[in-house]
C-alpha cells in the first residue's frame, strides 16, 4: 500500500513523494502526475510542488463517474498557458472521454470533443 497525505478538505489523499535527487533545473518546478488506484483503476491528476506539497487535485468527480485522467500537462494556447488533460472511460461501449482545459486559476476553459466520435482518443493530447 502507497502512503498517503491525508487533507481536511479533500476525501482523497495524495502520496507521499520524496525526492531522491533534484537537479538545478528542476528547483522551484511543478511536478505532473496521474496516480492510479489499484482497486478502482481510477487515475486522477494532481500537481506537486518541489517540496512533494499538494498544489492541485482533480478526484471530486472522478469516482462517481469511473472516469481517469490520463495526459496531464501544461500547454499554450493563443498565447496562455491552460492546464490540459483527457478525462473519460475508454472500458464504457461507446468509450466516452474528452480533452479539458483549464485556466490559471484552474477553471474549466474549454472541453473538447471530436465531432462525429462519442470520445476523444485517450491516448494523447494536444493542444495545437
Amino acid at each position: 500500500m502507497t502512503p498517503t497525505q491525508q487533507y481536511a478538505t479533500l476525501e482523497e489523499g495524495s502520496p507521499v513523494v520524496q525526492f531522491v535527487h533534484q537537479g538545478s533545473q528542476c528547483a522551484g518546478k511543478l511536478v505532473f502526475l496521474t496516480p492510479r488506484d489499484s482497486a478502482t483503476g481510477m487515475a486522477r491528476g494532481m500537481i506537486l510542488d518541489a517540496n512533494g506539497t499538494l498544489v492541485w487535485n482533480q478526484a471530486e468527480s472522478l469516482r462517481e463517474l469511473n472516469q481517469r485522467i490520463q495526459h496531464l500537462k501544461a500547454q499554450k494556447y493563443r498565447g496562455e498557458t491552460y492546464l490540459t488533460y483527457w478525462m473519460g472511460n475508454n472500458e464504457l461501449d461507446p468509450p466516452v472521454g474528452a480533452g479539458y482545459m483549464l485556466d490559471n486559476s484552474y477553471r474549466e476553459r474549454h472541453q473538447i470533443q471530436p465531432v462525429g466520435y462519442p470520445a476523444a482518443d485517450k491516448h494523447e493530447f494536444h493542444v495545437t
